[in-house]
C-alpha cells in the first residue's frame, strides 16, 4: 500500500508540475528557461532547444 500511494503521489506531482516543455509538452529532465516574443518565461527541453533558438527565444541565465 505504502509502494502505491508513493507512485500516485509521483504521478500527481508530475502532472501538476508546470515543468513541462512548452513546445513538445514532455516531462524532461534538464529544462532551459526561455523567454517567448511577449515577455513570458517558458522552460524548453533540450531536444526542443535549437528550435527555440531558430524562433529567436531569449535564452534566461
Amino acid at each position: 500500500m505504502n509502494g502505491l500511494r508513493r507512485t500516485l503521489f509521483h504521478s500527481l506531482k508530475r502532472l501538476l508540475s508546470s515543468n513541462k516543455c512548452a513546445l513538445c509538452h514532455q516531462h524532461v529532465p534538464g529544462m532551459r528557461k526561455y523567454v517567448d516574443d511577449h515577455g513570458n518565461q517558458i522552460n524548453i527541453c533540450p531536444a526542443c532547444s535549437t528550435y527555440a533558438e531558430r524562433r529567436a527565444y531569449r535564452k534566461v541565465k
